[in-house]
């Protein structure tokens, strides 16, 4: 996705043609999945989902492929489902030399999500603090994840440093401009809100993601046409774009 300069439909075009070719190999299929789920607006985690539980039928016996799965399935609210697929996490472990650390880390963060999607932000914090004096956040889904239980726990500083932590590790990630601007948006700090997403443009100019949320918070300041101005900057610079500008645009 990043070589697509985060053009995600044609990206994702590009994965599905490489994992029909070779439905066995399991990373074009986890990888496909995967895209799936991070693609905007979550838009397409069914089909993201599907795809995980066509592999696995097929025969797929990766941890990689369970533990997205069981992820996706947490978020979605499906706590039972996705712990009857986590269970094959250890399944499969047990063929893979894995430290006991690393067998336990993945079940407490396994479980810190299962807390965040219940709401009880307090057990979740716990985990991840726990988890963070030993191993550093280093991903961007890991700054992306604490950083969204800062902001629904109301901590906007903490969670401000969390991702301004991550983009200092990652500046070119598209998805940590956004929630750093929406942690601004949250405390109605327009000014910085749009400052932020325009940082983010200027980091990864065809990803969407800076530009609609930009359009949506202009459209609530009855900025209408500053907010059709920004997604026509959009549409200019990435045509190939997952289109989601559509949606924002109707609501003008």
């Amino acid at each position: 996705m990043a070589r697509c300069d985060y053009e995600e439909a044609g990206g994702t075009a590009l994965l599905a043609t490489y994992a029909a070719m070779h439905p066995d190999n399991e990373r074009h299929v986890n990888l496909l999945s995967s895209i799936h789920f991070g693609r905007p607006e979550n838009r397409y985690r069914e089909l993201g989902i599907q795809i995980s539980r066509d592999a696995i039928a097929a025969g797929v016996h990766d941890v990689p492929v369970f533990a997205n799965l069981a992820a996706e399935l947490v978020d979605l609210g499906r706590i039972e489902e996705a712990r009857e697929v986590h269970a094959r996490v250890a399944q499969a472990n047990a063929n893979i030399v894995f430290s006991q650390k690393t067998k336990q880390r993945a079940k407490e963060n396994f479980e810190a999500r299962i807390h965040f999607q219940q709401m009880e932000y307090a057990k979740a914090d716990e985990i991840f603090r726990r988890l963070i004096a030993e191993w550093p956040l280093r991903e961007d889904a890991e700054f992306s994840r604490y950083g969204r239980l800062k902001l629904a726990m109301n901590q906007h500083d903490e969670a401000a440093a969390v991702y301004n932590d991550g983009l200092k590790r990652l500046p070119k990630n598209c998805e940590l401009w956004q929630e750093l601007g929406t942690v601004y948006s949250t405390t109605g700090d327009v000014p910085t809100a749009l400052a932020t997403w325009e940082k983010g443009i200027a980091a990864v100019p065809k990803c969407g993601l800076n530009y609609n949320e930009a359009a949506r918070l202009l459209i609530k300041q009855n900025r209408v046409p500053e907010a059709k101005q920004k997604l026509d900057s959009l549409i200019k610079i990435a045509p190939n774009s997952d289109e989601y500008w559509r949606e924002v645009l109707s609501q003008t």
